[in-house]
């Protein structure tokens, strides 16, 4: 996500996507050629995401994207959490069984 761009800057992208989606905040990669302005730099400390400075080499950014997608993100971690807990039969309610506080 560029820190600056048209309609919406990033750190605007960024709060959103937080309070829609908290759990792929962990997938941001910012790129900036913003480098000295304390509003961009004190965004980028508080997100505590990558940064890529502009001008960038593009097998720097790919290599940065390749690492980021290949850790799990918080949401993936979320639902299969729950799929986890939904398939222990030692948890209270089974998909096959239906609602066990009723018995159906």
């Amino acid at each position: 996500v560029d820190v600056k761009m048209p309609g919406m800057s990033g750190p605007e992208f960024y709060e959103a996507l937080a309070s829609k989606f908290p759990g792929m905040t962990s997938r941001v990669v910012f790129v900036t050629g913003d480098t000295v302005s304390q509003r961009t730099s004190d965004f980028l400390d508080w997100a505590r995401r990558p940064v890529i400075e502009k001008p960038f080499d593009v097998a720097a950014l790919e290599a940065l994207v390749a690492e980021q997608l290949a850790r799990p993100s918080r949401a993936k971690t979320q639902i299969t959490a729950q799929v986890e807990s939904i398939a222990d039969p030692t948890s209270g309610s089974s998909p096959s069984t239906g609602d066990s506080r009723n018995g159906r």
